[in-house]
């Protein structure tokens, strides 16, 4: 699908399918609740509505951790529109009631729920079904549902076990797909039929919001979870001895480590990119935009060693790296970059540390270096995996890591090194002299600006394959540690950028302050709030402290002191002023337009956040509508305001600064 032109300021609202509440939804937000909703965004002069991804993720609730790149999640399906359901609707409210109340989504519940009423279904129309002609075409015209299917039955049979710990099919070739595909054909049609349904529905969603003026932009993430059918099938395009993640920074000083395999580019490159390019062209039935997750990641991924748990052993790929020569061509000799590349262990910190146990732990785990009082880690010790599953008391475990992890280089191959991320606080840094020290830091410069151009390449590549195989609008996740390449590149493909205005500030100013959101770039995408934050309530009355309020409550000229609460008069303000936004996109989470009124919001503000990046919890992508869409749509007060603060926008002028 494709995306009007660019010729006013749109207005959008961003909500995970799985949030919206209806008369008709069964515990959970439906593909088809997007039309309802579209037709209170038509009345309010919203334009877009923003989803997270929608992919199937089977067990696990997080969008983000797709175990199919194509495949739609059945949790989004409209049970009451299935013709084969008649016999069942009675069951099918019932079941919709006793869930019609629950605050938060019960994914788990839900899911059970659906895919049992899905294969009762199917069950009572089999015949009908395995000969519908339109459901053979489908299946001919998605080759990728043949392995999905096959897959989900083995993931059954072998009772959802990761697929590296099946007895077979590890390695499944396409001619085993298509056999197991035939000699199973009830699993086989019953997981095309419900993909067919999901396929259908959505499709009619998107194109009934496209007559009304609105259009719909989806969530593409860049990583796959490698219990998945795509890495299962295509193993070739993904490197499972490395994970994806993001280094240490002033919230994680071990970075993080997200678990997901990274791509083998080279792969990828070598089938003129057929994986993505089918993912990018199945995203199109759907959507007018996407928002690229992690668009870093297309120029340069923060790659960790598969033994390595958290970030902090990581290092950026591609890259340019360090070598040996180039070491010792500036002073360094063999055992200088020894002592750089592996951790050095003073005799007497060890007797400190764990006196009672000195002798054993030196015996076990260490390696005394010729007949000084110093040691090195056994190098069979040198992960943190391998450490932290040693039957061994915690307090030694946890300084085995914290030793594991003092170096300056890390060897990424022989003879080739990266900076650790943190290497001024390294032991041997520490110990270099003044001129080691301004060698080893040129060294670094030098590899940094090669590694610039590197990533230049890298991501301008990428992004041309990936807009040249759709028409849909791209709009990029440029959040983190952003190389200085990736602004001027996604300028160039004329890429929409992404301002998240709590983050977007002059962090190398006294203060930090905020940029001004009317200098923000005209192709971006502006965001008071976003899944993985605080909704702006949440962030005004549980994150900022009093002087952080001070300091934002200025920058909204109201006359009064700043309210310790997010009143109404606060939230129109802070609405207002993302609204003058110079961003061709204004897009507000649904919690923070609700909150304009206490008829809608959740009594508690941490109950609107949908996600805390790095935790576990059923808390997490669980927030639910608190009022129906229905409701919304005859709330004609509230519609009244929305529209009143909105209606400026789309007239104003693109010229305007």
């Amino acid at each position: 699908m494709k995306f009007g032109k660019l010729d006013h300021f749109y207005t959008g609202v961003a909500i995970p399918v799985s949030a919206l509440r209806s008369d008709m939804s069964c515990g959970c937000g439906e593909f088809l609740d997007l039309k309802k909703l579209g037709t209170w965004c038509k009345s309010v002069g919203i334009e877009i509505i923003q989803i997270l991804p929608v992919n199937d993720t089977g067990l696990n609730s997080s969008p983000y951790s797709a175990i199919s790149t194509l495949a739609l999640h059945p949790i989004f399906i409209r049970l009451q529109e299935l013709g084969e359901a008649k016999p069942f609707l009675s069951e099918i409210e019932c079941f919709k009631n006793s869930h019609e109340k629950s605050p938060q989504v019960l994914y788990k519940s839900v899911l059970e729920g659906k895919l049992s009423f899905l294969k009762m279904c199917f069950k009572e129309n089999r015949e009908t079904i395995m000969k519908s002609g339109d459901l053979k075409k489908w299946i001919g015209d998605n080759p990728w549902i043949k392995p999905y299917a096959v897959f989900f039955q083995f993931k059954k049979k072998y009772k959802f076990y990761h697929w590296k710990f099946w007895p077979v099919m590890q390695q499944p070739t396409e001619a085993e797909v298509n056999n197991e595909w035939e000699k199973n054909p009830d699993n086989s049609y019953f997981y095309a039929w419900v993909q067919y349904n999901l396929e259908k529905q959505l499709i009619e969603t998107a194109r009934t919001i496209e007559s009304m003026g609105v259009y719909l932009k989806g969530d593409i993430p860049i990583l796959m979870n490698e219990d998945s059918v795509d890495i299962w099938m295509y193993r070739k395009y993904f490197d499972l001895t490395h994970r994806a993640g993001a280094p240490p920074d002033m919230f994680s000083h071990l970075g993080q480590n997200w678990d997901f395999p990274i791509f083998n580019w080279e792969a990828l490159k070598g089938d003129d990119y057929l994986w993505w390019r089918m993912r990018l062209r199945q995203a199109a039935k759907f959507y007018h935009a996407y928002r690229i997750d992690h668009v870093l990641g297309f120029f340069r991924i923060y790659r960790i060693p598969s033994m390595e748990s958290s970030g902090k052993m990581g290092h950026f790929y591609p890259a340019s790296f360090i070598t040996k020569k180039q070491l010792i061509a500036v002073g360094f000799d063999e055992g200088r970059i020894r002592w750089m590349s592996l951790p050095h262990i003073p005799g007497e910190e060890i007797d400190f540390l764990v006196a009672d146990k000195s002798d054993y732990v030196k015996k076990m785990y260490l390696n005394q270096i010729h007949n000084e009082n110093l040691y090195n880690l056994q190098p069979e010790f040198e992960s943190e995996k391998v450490i932290e599953g040693l039957d061994e008391e915690e307090r030694i475990k946890k300084l085995l890591i914290i030793w594991h992890r003092n170096k300056t280089l890390l060897e990424i191959e022989p003879g080739v090194y990266h900076k650790l991320w943190d290497y001024r606080d390294t032991r041997a840094f520490k110990s270099l002299n003044n001129r080691e020290r301004e060698q080893l830091e040129h060294l670094f410069h030098e590899v940094d600006e090669k590694s610039e151009k590197i990533w230049e390449t890298r991501g301008n590549d990428l992004l041309s394959m990936m807009q040249e195989t759709t028409s849909m609008l791209m709009c990029a996740e440029d959040l983190g540690v952003v190389p200085k390449c990736v602004p001027k590149v996604l300028k160039k493909r004329q890429i929409l950028s992404l301002k998240i205005e709590r983050w977007t500030r002059e962090y190398d100013k006294t203060g930090s302050p905020y940029i001004p959101v009317t200098k923000y770039p005209l192709l971006s995408v502006c965001a008071p709030s976003v899944h993985d934050t605080h909704s702006l309530r949440g962030w005004w009355e549980l994150e900022l402290t009093d002087e952080e309020k001070q300091a934002y409550f200025s920058l909204l000229q109201l006359k009064t002191r700043y309210p310790e609460e997010y009143t109404q008069p606060l939230a129109r303000a802070i609405i207002e002023r993302n609204l003058s936004a110079s961003s061709i996109f204004t897009i507000f989470q649904i919690q923070d337009l609700l909150s304009l009124f206490p008829e809608l919001k959740i009594m508690s503000p941490s109950d609107e956040r949908i996600n805390v990046p790095g935790t576990i919890s059923d808390k997490n992508w669980s927030y639910r509508m608190y009022v129906s869409v229905e409701f919304l749509n005859t709330f004609y007060k509230f519609n009244d305001y929305v529209r009143e603060l909105i209606k400026t926008r789309k007239s104003r002028s693109l010229n305007t600064k």
